[in-house]
């Protein structure tokens, strides 16, 4: 402790590897988080596509100008609010209807595509579409889609499936028995979150980044440091520096555990910093009432810095022994 330019190498070695450290979790971080295959899917524009993205396990797709059949199905309001679906049916009251069709939030398009090749085999497949109620132009029979989507297996969205097969009188697990057994949601697709943790995790890096540049600076020069640009407020300087560790080493330099008061310097040394007053510079020296283990010493130009102390006696120790001096 008695070298202060190597002690702040040392604590700013200790910063850099903490720093490396939440560079490389936060770049992992980025690497898992999905970020471009939400910000930016991949484009698909026919059924054997899809479908291929489907298995191979793509969980967000951009639809380019797919032609879809209306189920029937609708996810109104009610239904958002219980997780199920809800059937039209051709019984309803023109006000019903009318009524219906203003809660509606999306409905369910589908694509039975045919002899699909996939793996050098042919397969039919259903793919199911989930889409936005102010796309379906008013609920068409068949449109034309555009859009963000996210891929969800029938699996995890069983109550359409049941649905489904209820209004049509299909088996419930055609389904899930053909690759095409999914559901394209554009309903639910949403970019907002990914987009707010991706700018918070943009700025993080930066952050460590300039951190981590501005401590390799100061361990390859110390007089960069805090310490000295403090001392350059009193009129000293780096050039101070082999002055101050003479006195440091000096038999007549007392010792308070991490505070050292020489010939013309208190020097203070904390677990992030290295705090040199020059003697002459030093106001007063206190430590406030009651268990705290610190001083706080006022400097003239104005300044107060605060350093921790091993104990209350240490704390007292130092009071007086500047108080000594002066």
């Amino acid at each position: 402790m008695r070298n202060i330019t190597g002690y702040i190498k040392k604590l700013e070695l200790r910063k850099i590897a903490v720093l490396v450290l939440a560079l490389v979790i936060a770049a992992v971080i980025m690497l898992i988080i999905p970020f471009r295959s939400v910000l930016s899917p991949v484009s698909v524009s026919t059924t054997g596509d899809l479908i291929a993205e489907y298995l191979d396990g793509t969980g967000n797709v951009r639809i380019e100008n797919m032609e879809l059949t209306c189920t029937d199905i609708v996810y109104s309001a009610a239904s958002d609010s219980t997780g199920e679906e809800t059937t039209q049916s051709g019984e309803e009251t023109e006000s019903e209807s009318t009524s219906q069709e203003k809660n509606i939030l999306a409905a369910y398009y589908y694509i039975l595509a045919e002899d699909v090749v996939y793996n050098e085999a042919e397969t039919d497949a259903y793919i199911f579409f989930l889409i936005p109620y102010e796309d379906t132009e008013e609920l068409a029979e068949t449109l034309t889609w555009s859009g963000k989507a996210k891929i969800i297996s029938v699996e995890e969205k069983s109550s359409f499936a049941a649905g489904y097969a209820e209004a049509t009188g299909l088996d419930e697990t055609v389904f899930t028995s053909l690759p095409g057994g999914f559901i394209v949601s554009g309903y639910d697709y949403s970019a907002v979150l990914i987009t707010v943790v991706l700018v918070i995790m943009i700025i993080l890096l930066i952050l460590i980044i300039v951190l981590l540049v501005k401590s390799l600076i100061v361990w390859i020069k110390p007089e960069q440091s805090n310490t000295f640009r403090r001392l350059a407020k009193f009129g000293q300087g780096p050039e101070n520096a082999w002055m101050i560790k003479t006195q440091l080493r000096a038999e007549s330099t007392h010792k308070y555990s991490n505070i050292f008061i020489t010939q013309d310097y208190f020097v203070g040394y904390t677990n992030r910093d290295v705090v040199v007053i020059p003697l002459d510079n030093i106001m007063r020296v206190c430590r406030p009432a009651g268990d705290r283990a610190y001083i706080v010493v006022d400097t003239e130009p104005k300044a107060k810095y605060r350093i921790a102390c091993r104990s209350r006696r240490q704390a007292d120790a130092v009071v007086e022994a500047v108080r000594s001096i002066f």
